[in-house]
C-alpha cells in the first residue's frame, strides 16, 4: 500500500483530510505495532528498543487518527521504513533452512545492509521537512518523528561491524580456497577449516 501510496496517491499538501486509503493504511500500521508487541512478548523477544519504537507508533498514529488530517506526512515514513523488511526476513528464512554459508545469505545480507542504511539514514529523516514545514502537524508527530529518527541512526550504526564480519568470513573461506555455492551450503567441516563459525556469532547477527 506504502508502494501503490508513493506511486498514485502522493499528495504532501498540508491540513489534507485523511482519505480512504490513507485511513486503512493508518488503522493497518497501528494493529500491526499491537499485534508485533503481543506476539514478540508471548514469545519472549519483546526489547526496549522495539517496545519504545512500536508505542511510538501507536501514539503518532492515534494522534493522528484523533485529528483526522496529515496522515499523507506519516505515509510518507511506511515505504522506507518497511522496505528493507524483505531482505531482513530472508536473512532468518536462510539461517532457519541451513543457508546461512550460501552466496544467497551473503548477498542477501548486503542487499539488506544497503536498503537499510540508505532508508533510514536518509530517506526516513528526509520526510521530516514536509512534516515541520505544515502548521497544522500535531505534536506528536512533531516531538516523536525526530526520535525515530535518532533511533533509526542508532541502528544503523550497528550495520558496519556486521558488514565487517560478513567480509572477513568471506575472504577466510578464499583463504582455505573453500567455495560458497549460491544455493548449497557448504558443509560444516569446510566451514570450520576456513576458521568461520561460532568466532564471528553468526547466527546471532
Amino acid at each position: 500500500m506504502g508502494m501503490y501510496w508513493h506511486l498514485f496517491r502522493n499528495d504532501l499538501t498540508c491540513s489534507k483530510r485523511i482519505t480512504d486509503l490513507e485511513l486503512v493504511m493508518l488503522v493497518n500500521t497501528t494493529g500491526h505495532f499491537i499485534w508485533d508487541c503481543a506476539f514478540m512478548k508471548y514469545n519472549g523477544f519483546l526489547d526496549a528498543g522495539n517496545l519504545i519504537h512500536h508505542i511510538m507508533g501507536i501514539v503518532t498514529y492515534a494522534f493522528t487518527l484523533y485529528q483526522q488530517h496529515n496522515h499523507n506526512m506519516l505515509v510518507l515514513n511506511i515505504l522506507p521504513a518497511e522496505f528493507s523488511n524483505v531482505n531482513m526476513h530472508l536473512r532468518e528464512v536462510y539461517k532457519r533452512i541451513g543457508w546461512r554459508y550460501t552466496w544467497a545469505y551473503y548477498f542477501n545480507e548486503y542487499q539488506y545492509c544497503f536498503t537499510y542504511i540508505v532508508c533510514r539514514s536518509i530517506w526516513i529523516p528526509a520526510a521530516y521537512y514536509w512534516m515541520y514545514t505544515c502548521d497544522t502537524t500535531n505534536p506528536a508527530v512533531l516531538i516523536i518523528y525526530p526520535l525515530h529518527c535518532v533511533m533509526s541512526w542508532y541502528y544503523v550504526s550497528l550495520l558496519p561491524p556486521m558488514i565487517k564480519a560478513r567480509n572477513k568470513e568471506l575472504a577466510a573461506f578464499n583463504k582455505a580456497k573453500v567455495t560458497v555455492p549460491w544455493f548449497s551450503p557448504v558443509p560444516d567441516a569446510k566451514v570450520k577449516e576456513a576458521g568461520v563459525g561460532a568466532a564471528y556469532e553468526a547466527y546471532k547477527m
